[in-house]
Parts: structure tokens; sequence; C-alpha cells
């Protein structure tokens, strides 16, 4: 097994998770079949670009986002990995919501500093 492919897989089960998501949720948003979208996340299948493309499609993420944590320290990984979460949320709430919630995390920036 490819370790690059793995690397991938790791990633995209991440994203998935990040987003709350099943892998038949996202084999549903990108038109895959959800057996498929375990056998990626698990390193046994060597993608296709367009199988990229659709998974990109169905995270709603620019495409350098899917490659972003493969290869940093623990410390990166985890904050890679609550980026997504909070990515993931910002696409459910309105404007008004994400102004007050910058200023949630403006006021939290100030009581670690």
């Amino acid at each position: 097994m490819s370790d690059l492919r793995q690397k991938v897989g790791d990633r995209i089960r991440a994203l998935r998770k990040a987003r709350g998501l099943t892998q038949q949720q996202l084999a549903e948003l990108s038109n895959l079949d959800d057996a498929y979208i375990g056998s990626v996340e698990r390193g046994e299948r060597n993608i296709s670009l367009d199988t990229l493309e659709k998974l990109i499609i169905a995270f709603d993420i620019q495409p350098t986002e899917l490659f972003l944590s493969i290869e940093l320290n623990e410390i990166r990984v985890i904050q890679r990995e609550a980026i997504d979460e909070y990515s993931a949320l910002l696409n459910t709430l309105t404007s008004s919501q994400i102004e007050a919630l910058r200023k949630i995390n403006r006021e939290i920036g100030k009581a670690f500093n």
C-alpha cells in the first residue's frame, strides 16, 4: 500500500468526521459508493483525479485543503482538525452568527494572551 495513498485516505476520513458525515452521507454528496469511500479512507484504492474532484466538491473545500495535513507533526495535525471542524461549522451559520462567533474567538484569544 502506498504511504501517500494511506495519508490521503486518512485526510478524507478526518474531513468527513469533522463535518459529522457518515461514509454513506459522503458517498451521496460525492456520487460515489459508500463501500468505495471506505476503501479510499483505508488507503486501499488508488483514486483518480476525477474522484478527488468529486470529494473536494462534496466537502466544499479548495483542492489544497485536501493535502494540508499530510506531512504535519502532531500539534499541526490537531490544529488542522480544529480548523476543519470550525470550517464545517461556519458553512452552517448565517452572517450574523459568524460575526458573533468571530467576536467570541477574539475574546478567547485575548484570554490566552
